[in-house]
């Protein structure tokens, strides 16, 4: 996501936090009127679902503004926007109901988008994500570069091994100098009369 649109979706998930924010401490402001339009709607437990309400909008919202846990917190609140569309805005024969039926709809069209695409650049979970691809690529270079270099050690020191097979070898076990200072030590089953079959190289490296 280029810088351009960290920007737009930073001021999106605001604005979608600021609804719920302000709802929920409307409720605190007015606990008994909050509770006492639960319970006309025909809930049970209104001081329950007071509760609940209260703690999703102003967890959510605060948890959306900084962009912690965004698709999580996105699938909680589109739930809840929906639950509340349906059991307080649902006479659609009322203008005023169906024009808040309509809000939650959209809001929760909003919060989708959020579970979507996630919560941008400039957020929690945006710099999380940084940090992650950041160490993967890391891994991934320092993988890269410890298997060229196994593969160069494995290829230097075959090379002895190999050009010891080609010469004829009639011994059950002999030495042989590398070099100015490697010594290996080989054993040496033959399989058959020629030409020489082996069945195993065993290679011991003096430290």
């Amino acid at each position: 996501m280029n810088k351009q649109y960290a920007f737009v979706a930073t001021f999106g998930r605001l604005l979608i936090a600021a609804i719920f924010l302000i709802s929920g401490l409307g409720k605190i402001a007015n606990p008994q009127m909050t509770q006492g339009y639960i319970a006309s709607a025909g809930l049970p437990f209104p001081f329950l679902a007071y509760l609940i309400a209260i703690a999703i909008e102003l967890g959510g919202g605060v948890l959306l503004v900084i962009g912690l846990r965004t698709r999580i917190v996105g699938i909680v609140m589109a739930i809840f926007t929906v639950a509340a569309a349906l059991s307080f805005h649902h006479n659609l024969a009322d203008p005023n109901q169906m024009a808040h039926f309509l809000k939650n709809i959209a809001i929760t069209g909003g919060l989708l988008q959020v579970v979507a695409f996630g919560a941008g650049s400039f957020s929690i979970d945006g710099r999380r994500t940084t940090s992650r691809d950041g160490l993967s690529v890391s891994s991934i270079a320092t993988s890269a570069k410890a298997s060229g270099l196994a593969r160069r050690e494995s290829r230097r020191c075959l090379r002895p091994c190999l050009r010891l097979q080609r010469r004829p070898i009639t011994g059950v076990a002999q030495r042989a100098r590398l070099g100015s200072s490697n010594v290996i030590q080989l054993r040496l089953w033959a399989m058959s009369t020629p030409p020489p079959r082996f069945s195993g190289i065993w290679m011991i490296w003096p430290a």
